[in-house]
């Protein structure tokens, strides 16, 4: 028996609807935001209303993720000794863990060159005499460089 169908969340304006019983949102709406989008099912929740408050506007999905995966690798730093983590199936979790944290931090890193651009365009708006000077010295830096 099938639970009874919630009347659909009012969702804040960063926060495309989802029609229900969708899995994703049509290739023209990811290529007119530029932004990848996640439908979470908040049917099974108690309070959807909160859900969408708090991944909306307080702290993302992967903002939580990351706090929780900074705690585990703390916990497992401070625990390298213990015992139970000598079991063979213990260590391939926490090697599949840290794997897991090692390709998400090489994804962002990979990212941020869009980050150092804004900042660059935000400068040659405010200072341009600055950005000039910043494009010569990173020009000359980038001439000596190798590779």
């Amino acid at each position: 028996m099938s639970s009874p169908q919630r009347p659909p969340v009012s969702q804040p304006p960063s926060v495309p609807a989802a029609e229900p019983g969708s899995e994703h949102v049509s290739e023209q709406q990811q290529s007119q935001t530029q932004t990848q989008v996640v439908t979470l099912n908040l049917q099974n929740s108690s309070d959807p209303g909160l859900e969408v408050e708090i991944l909306g506007e307080l702290h993302s999905a992967g903002r939580q993720l990351g706090r929780l995966s900074s705690v585990v690798d703390l916990l497992l730093r401070v625990q390298e000794d213990h015992p139970a983590l000598r079991d063979p199936a213990a260590t391939q979790v926490v090697t599949a863990f840290r794997s897991m944290r090692d390709d998400i931090e090489r994804a962002k890193r990979a990212r941020r060159p869009d980050k150092y651009i804004e900042e660059f365009e935000r400068l040659r708006a405010k200072d341009p005499e600055a950005f000039a000077h910043l494009t010569r010295e990173l020009r000359d830096w980038l001439e000596r460089t190798p590779g």
